[in-house]
Protein backbone atom coordinates (compact mmCIF):
# COMPACT_ATOMS: atom_id res chain seq x y z
CA UNK A 1 0.00 0.00 0.00
CA UNK A 2 3.18 2.35 0.72
CA UNK A 3 4.39 1.78 -2.61
CA UNK A 4 0.60 3.01 -4.26
CA UNK A 5 0.70 5.88 -2.32
CA UNK A 6 4.13 6.87 -3.58
CA UNK A 7 2.70 6.08 -7.07
CA UNK A 8 -0.27 8.51 -6.81
CA UNK A 9 1.68 11.16 -5.20
CA UNK A 10 4.54 11.62 -7.70
CA UNK A 11 4.21 14.62 -9.74
CA UNK A 12 3.93 13.34 -12.85
CA UNK A 13 0.74 11.10 -11.56
CA UNK A 14 -1.06 14.98 -10.41
CA UNK A 15 -0.10 17.25 -12.94
CA UNK A 16 -1.46 14.04 -15.54
CA UNK A 17 -4.39 14.31 -13.84
CA UNK A 18 -4.61 17.76 -13.57
CA UNK A 19 -4.21 17.62 -17.61
CA UNK A 20 -6.89 15.47 -18.49
CA UNK A 21 -9.25 17.63 -16.41
CA UNK A 22 -8.58 20.90 -18.24
CA UNK A 23 -8.25 19.45 -21.44
CA UNK A 24 -11.81 17.51 -20.81
CA UNK A 25 -13.10 21.37 -20.10
CA UNK A 26 -11.07 22.52 -22.74
CA UNK A 27 -12.35 19.72 -25.66
CA UNK A 28 -15.93 21.45 -24.88
CA UNK A 29 -15.05 25.22 -25.35
CA UNK A 30 -13.71 24.32 -28.74
CA UNK A 31 -16.80 21.97 -29.63
CA UNK A 32 -18.83 25.39 -28.56
CA UNK A 33 -16.64 27.30 -30.79
CA UNK A 34 -16.97 25.34 -33.68
CA UNK A 35 -20.47 24.72 -33.58
CA UNK A 36 -22.16 27.87 -32.42
CA UNK A 37 -19.20 30.25 -34.17
CA UNK A 38 -17.27 28.93 -36.72
CA UNK A 39 -19.59 26.73 -38.60
CA UNK A 40 -22.02 29.59 -39.20
CA UNK A 41 -19.34 31.78 -40.63
CA UNK A 42 -17.89 28.94 -43.20
CA UNK A 43 -21.79 28.05 -43.99
CA UNK A 44 -22.37 32.26 -45.13
CA UNK A 45 -19.67 31.10 -47.51
CA UNK A 46 -21.20 27.72 -48.38
CA UNK A 47 -24.38 27.63 -48.10
CA UNK A 48 -25.11 25.86 -45.27
CA UNK A 49 -24.90 27.14 -41.61
CA UNK A 50 -24.18 23.97 -39.48
CA UNK A 51 -22.35 20.92 -41.14
CA UNK A 52 -24.04 18.67 -38.69
CA UNK A 53 -26.96 18.58 -41.54
CA UNK A 54 -24.83 17.05 -44.13
CA UNK A 55 -25.30 13.34 -44.62
CA UNK A 56 -25.16 10.67 -47.39
CA UNK A 57 -27.52 7.48 -47.32
CA UNK A 58 -26.49 4.47 -48.76
CA UNK A 59 -29.14 0.77 -48.43
CA UNK A 60 -30.97 2.43 -45.56
CA UNK A 61 -27.69 3.35 -43.96
CA UNK A 62 -27.03 6.98 -42.48
CA UNK A 63 -23.85 8.53 -43.26
CA UNK A 64 -23.25 11.94 -41.11
CA UNK A 65 -20.64 13.65 -43.23
CA UNK A 66 -21.83 16.66 -41.62
CA UNK A 67 -20.65 15.45 -37.97
CA UNK A 68 -17.09 14.57 -39.27
CA UNK A 69 -16.66 17.87 -40.75
CA UNK A 70 -17.30 19.62 -37.84
CA UNK A 71 -14.68 16.97 -35.61
CA UNK A 72 -11.99 17.96 -37.80
CA UNK A 73 -12.33 21.67 -37.88
CA UNK A 74 -12.65 21.23 -33.81
CA UNK A 75 -9.79 19.41 -34.32
CA UNK A 76 -7.96 21.60 -35.91
CA UNK A 77 -8.39 24.56 -34.55
CA UNK A 78 -7.74 22.79 -30.60
CA UNK A 79 -4.18 21.52 -31.97
CA UNK A 80 -3.82 25.29 -33.29
CA UNK A 81 -5.02 27.23 -30.14
CA UNK A 82 -2.90 24.39 -28.20
CA UNK A 83 -0.02 25.04 -30.11
CA UNK A 84 0.44 28.74 -30.10
CA UNK A 85 -1.18 29.52 -26.29
CA UNK A 86 0.83 26.61 -24.48
CA UNK A 87 3.34 25.15 -26.55
CA UNK A 88 5.47 28.01 -28.42
CA UNK A 89 5.40 29.85 -25.03
CA UNK A 90 6.64 27.24 -23.05
CA UNK A 91 9.48 26.81 -25.59
CA UNK A 92 10.14 30.27 -25.82
CA UNK A 93 10.61 30.93 -22.02
CA UNK A 94 13.09 27.10 -21.69
CA UNK A 95 15.18 28.71 -24.19
CA UNK A 96 15.56 31.88 -22.82
CA UNK A 97 15.99 30.61 -19.18
CA UNK A 98 18.08 27.43 -20.50
CA UNK A 99 21.36 29.40 -20.07
CA UNK A 100 24.81 29.27 -22.23
CA UNK A 101 26.09 25.43 -23.17
CA UNK A 102 28.92 24.26 -20.86
CA UNK A 103 32.14 24.59 -21.59
CA UNK A 104 34.15 22.22 -23.33
CA UNK A 105 36.37 20.53 -20.73
CA UNK A 106 40.11 21.60 -20.11
CA UNK A 107 42.97 19.46 -20.64
CA UNK A 108 45.30 18.84 -17.79
CA UNK A 109 48.57 18.07 -16.92
CA UNK A 110 50.36 17.07 -14.10
CA UNK A 111 53.67 19.52 -12.79
CA UNK A 112 56.79 17.72 -12.85
CA UNK A 113 57.67 19.38 -9.26
CA UNK A 114 54.69 18.90 -7.27
CA UNK A 115 52.83 16.10 -9.46
CA UNK A 116 49.31 18.58 -9.58
CA UNK A 117 47.29 18.52 -11.93
CA UNK A 118 47.33 21.87 -14.23
CA UNK A 119 45.36 23.55 -17.12
CA UNK A 120 47.55 22.25 -20.09
CA UNK A 121 48.25 25.46 -21.65
CA UNK A 122 49.79 26.88 -18.26
CA UNK A 123 53.36 28.27 -18.13
CA UNK A 124 53.65 28.17 -14.30
CA UNK A 125 51.85 26.07 -11.57
CA UNK A 126 49.22 26.98 -9.35
CA UNK A 127 50.19 25.04 -6.23
CA UNK A 128 54.49 25.65 -6.13
CA UNK A 129 54.88 28.15 -8.72
CA UNK A 130 57.52 26.74 -10.80
CA UNK A 131 57.79 27.46 -14.37
CA UNK A 132 56.34 25.17 -16.91
CA UNK A 133 57.74 23.93 -20.18
CA UNK A 134 55.05 23.74 -22.83
CA UNK A 135 54.78 20.64 -24.55
CA UNK A 136 55.40 20.49 -28.35
CA UNK A 137 53.07 18.84 -30.14
CA UNK A 138 53.82 15.69 -31.97
CA UNK A 139 55.74 15.73 -34.88
CA UNK A 140 54.25 14.70 -38.06
CA UNK A 141 56.23 11.91 -40.36
CA UNK A 142 56.68 13.32 -43.86
CA UNK A 143 54.30 12.48 -46.47
CA UNK A 144 56.30 10.08 -49.10
CA UNK A 145 54.02 9.73 -52.53
CA UNK A 146 54.50 6.67 -54.67
CA UNK A 147 53.83 6.87 -58.15
CA UNK A 148 53.13 3.30 -58.81
CA UNK A 149 50.41 1.15 -60.48
CA UNK A 150 46.70 2.94 -59.84
CA UNK A 151 47.68 5.24 -57.47
CA UNK A 152 50.22 7.22 -59.65
CA UNK A 153 47.83 7.17 -62.11
CA UNK A 154 45.44 9.13 -60.09
CA UNK A 155 47.96 11.17 -57.89
CA UNK A 156 50.34 12.10 -61.03
CA UNK A 157 48.44 14.54 -62.88
CA UNK A 158 47.23 15.83 -59.66
CA UNK A 159 50.92 16.50 -58.58
CA UNK A 160 51.76 18.00 -62.27
CA UNK A 161 48.94 20.27 -62.15
CA UNK A 162 50.12 21.50 -58.42
CA UNK A 163 52.75 22.59 -59.79
CA UNK A 164 51.68 24.12 -62.76
CA UNK A 165 49.52 25.65 -60.87
CA UNK A 166 52.45 27.33 -58.55
CA UNK A 167 54.26 28.21 -61.49
CA UNK A 168 51.36 30.22 -62.78
CA UNK A 169 51.19 32.19 -59.35
CA UNK A 170 54.87 32.85 -59.48
CA UNK A 171 54.67 33.99 -63.07
CA UNK A 172 51.69 36.58 -61.94
CA UNK A 173 53.40 37.78 -58.96
CA UNK A 174 56.87 38.81 -61.27
CA UNK A 175 54.21 40.77 -63.82
CA UNK A 176 52.99 42.44 -61.04
CA UNK A 177 56.55 43.39 -59.98
CA UNK A 178 57.75 44.44 -63.41
CA UNK A 179 54.50 46.41 -63.61
CA UNK A 180 55.02 48.14 -60.46
CA UNK A 181 58.65 49.13 -61.58
CA UNK A 182 57.01 50.33 -64.80
CA UNK A 183 54.61 52.68 -63.34
CA UNK A 184 56.64 53.99 -60.30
Amino acid sequence: MNGFKKFILRGNVIDLAVAVVVGASFQAVVTALVRDIITPIVGIFGGLPDFSSWFFTIGGSRFLIGDFVNAVIAFALLATVVYFLVVLPSETLMTRFKGAPPDAPVKMKDCPYCLSKVPEAATRCAYCTSELVPREPPRQPPVTVTLDGALGRIVGPALLLGKCMAKRVAGRQRVAERTKLLAG
